[in-house]
């Protein structure tokens, strides 16, 4: 297969296995953080995840509110996902840079995902209360009042500006530079 090829082919499995990873990471977030569970949102990401989870937890009992068969299922498919990614361009990574390359992407992922929800919440304060009980954003708001409510309490909003979410986006970037970049490259180094 020419260069074009391998990199459409590439671009179809990176779209498929994110697809799936944020369907799995959102769900670990929602249980995680206590959101509603009979939201219509989360009942999706249930229905569309079970099915996988349910053999795991048997073997994998959660452990507090960490749902320690989401957490493998995550690690899987991520690491199949690079796995079949250096397929493709002809390599092979050992099984020590495979897992630490799938911790630091599942890792800029949610940090990546706190970033859209972040953004979602800010446009959202901009507007009419006309989505008041509206299920996708009860959930952008359940995501991210864990996140700013610490922040909230040493930065109180002043006026009608929240500076909250402007300092958990300096932290999300920190957190990207200072914990997600070096194991990615401690990942490749091993891989």
């Amino acid at each position: 297969m020419n260069s074009y090829g391998t990199d459409a082919l590439a671009f179809l499995v990176q779209i498929g296995f994110g697809l799936l990873l944020l369907a799995f990471l959102l769900r670990l977030l929602l249980q995680l953080l206590g959101a509603d569970f009979y939201n219509p949102l989360s009942q999706l990401l249930v229905r569309m995840t079970h099915p996988v989870l349910r053999p795991i937890r048997r073997l994998l009992p959660a452990v507090g509110r960490v749902d320690t068969a989401s957490v493998v299922a995550l690690l899987v498919i991520q690491s199949l996902e690079i796995l079949i990614l250096a397929a493709l361009r002809g390599t092979v990574p050992n099984v020590a840079g495979l897992l630490v390359l799938a911790i630091g992407q599942l890792l800029a992922l949610t940090i990546t995902i706190y970033y859209v929800l972040l953004l979602v919440r800010v446009v959202l304060s901009f507007m009419p209360a006309s989505g008041v009980g509206n299920p996708v954003i009860d959930i952008v708001y359940e995501l991210t009042r864990p996140v700013l409510l610490p922040l909230q309490r040493v930065i109180p909003p002043t006026g009608m500006f929240d500076w909250s979410v402007l300092a958990a986006f300096v932290l999300l970037g920190l957190a990207r530079i200072l914990i997600v970049a070096p194991l990615l490259d401690v990942g490749r180094a091993l891989a």
